[in-house]
């Protein structure tokens, strides 16, 4: 959680702490300016949003509700709690050994919350991530890897509602794929070894792993050993264009024309020049 949060109807949970007893509590402050505190037993964990280009992280998202989400730890354990707006606790999940926060939870489209959490080695590296999906309170597949750094959303969510996990495997530019829905469930799964090529948003101010089809088709773009386009569906996923890169020849991340057909720029070396040509691709039946 931030130390200040808002909610659409206008709650505002602010964290505190006391500076003489060194006890945490969350004041909960009504649209009418009624406020209630809530002691929180163990040390709250400050979070701060990734990045602000998409629903992800943001407070004022008109769907996600009037409560409050706090992290904190306990006697070396994670939990997050669920506060109403009428300053009780709804109820507190423990997080599984090991696992921490440093990110808040993320609100998808229609409204679901998710919670991002990481494991670390002794040294404090990330060594893999999941999803709490708080709609059951389930925990999703474990992914290897580390988060997308530094402008990118903590999850990506499709038209559909599907939320979507990314981690890499720096040494080896593995990255790893997971997609789920509100239960915490696997629609799909990808592992890609070779460099993501992010979609550009915001005048290049943020990045998303993944590009949308109008029939809700997720799609992957790398670079490296595995040169191509995934596609992403509840069939699976599927490489939909495949494409052999050599050095300082380039793959641009996929565009759609207006009536939706795919579209991919590719950079190839033809003798002694570079040659730009635009490819394109069947995208896979959705039933």
């Amino acid at each position: 959680m931030n130390a200040i949060s808002v909610t659409p109807d206008g709650t505002v949970y602010v964290s505190v702490r006391n500076s003489v007893t060194q006890v945490d509590s969350v004041a909960v402050v009504t649209s009418e300016g009624d406020v209630t505190t809530v002691p929180i037993p163990g040390a709250i964990v400050l979070v701060a949003p990734r990045v602000s280009a998409s629903v992800a992280g943001h407070d004022a998202n008109p769907d996600i509700g009037d409560q409050g989400y706090i992290a904190y730890t306990s006697a070396g354990k994670t939990y997050l709690a669920v506060l109403n707006p009428d300053g009780t606790i709804a109820r507190t999940v423990a997080l599984p050994d090991g696992a921490v926060v440093t990110t808040p939870v993320t609100f998808a489209p229609d409204g679901t919350a998710y919670q991002v959490i990481e494991n670390r080695d002794a040294e404090g590296r990330v060594t893999s991530e999941a999803v709490l999906a708080l709609a059951d309170d389930a925990v999703t597949a474990t992914l290897p890897g580390s988060p997308l750094r530094p402008n990118y959303d903590a999850i990506q969510f499709g038209p559909d509602g599907t939320g979507f996990l990314v981690t890499v495997e720096a040494a080896t530019f593995t990255h790893h794929i997971l997609g789920f829905d509100q239960s915490g469930a696997t629609v799909v799964t990808l592992d890609v070894t070779g460099p993501l090529v992010p979609q550009q948003l915001n005048g290049n101010l943020y990045q998303a792993p993944l590009a949308f089809g109008a029939d809700g088709t997720a799609y992957a773009t790398f670079a490296g050993a595995d040169a191509g386009v995934w596609a992403l569906t509840s069939d699976g996923a599927t490489k939909v264009l495949d494409l052999d890169l050599g050095p300082g020849e380039t793959v641009n991340p996929i565009a759609f024309g207006p009536e939706g057909t795919p579209y991919v720029t590719v950079t190839d070396r033809v003798g002694n020049e570079y040659v730009t040509s635009v490819k394109t691709f069947t995208p896979p039946t959705v039933l």
